[in-house]
């Protein structure tokens, strides 16, 4: 029931069942079930905010974040999954950060689903790195086939890098015939 009346962002209703049920806000836990078929939701234990913040239920966040619902740096990657804009504002305007200021990793979750929007967002007011100089991130988009970020060039040596690592069999078919682009190059990838 908590967990409806979240994804319904259904405010007043939430408030009086938290003080009839006397439910602690920082220390509920979403309980797992059957019915949740989110592969980021089953991986984790979800706080209230993180929950609320997953499906972008602005006003209960806001009521959670007031009445002082454990905060961290992982949000970020929730109110991505959220898809809200206001509430992207609202971490900025609170100061909340994700782990080490690592927007790069948050462009990447944006990217992984699909909401270009905020990718774009947090590409143009949080990354130091452009997207056409990041094998990251456009190695984040052939990973999950995003094909808006696609690169243009399929000339550039990476291409057939990453479409051989994650199964693009008809791309690196085209990419091997293609006698610009040599099938033997040696790539050296730098890890951070």
């Amino acid at each position: 029931y908590i967990c409806q009346l979240i994804r319904e962002d259904s405010v007043e209703e939430f408030i009086t069942f938290m003080n009839q049920k006397s439910i602690p806000i920082s220390k509920y836990f979403i309980q797992p079930t059957i019915f949740e078929t989110n592969s980021f939701l089953l991986k984790r234990r979800v706080m209230l905010i993180e929950y609320s913040a997953f499906y972008g239920s602005i006003q209960i966040f806001k009521y959670l974040f007031i009445n002082r619902a454990l905060v961290n740096y992982e949000l970020w990657y929730y109110v991505i999954h959220g898809k809200n804009p206001d509430l992207i504002h609202f971490l900025e305007e609170n100061k909340i950060e994700p782990k080490s200021k690592n927007y790069e990793d948050c462009y990447k979750e944006a990217i992984k689903c699909h909401h270009n929007d905020i990718a774009e967002y947090i590409l143009n007011n949080f990354c130091s790195i452009s997207y056409n100089k990041n094998t990251d991130f456009f190695a984040a988009t052939i990973q999950y086939f995003n094909y808006s970020y696609f690169i243009q060039n399929l000339k550039n040596k990476l291409v057939l890098f990453y479409a051989c690592k994650y199964d693009y069999m008809q791309l690196v078919m085209f990419l091997v015939k293609n006698k610009d682009l040599d099938p033997n190059i040696k790539i050296i990838l730098k890890k951070k």
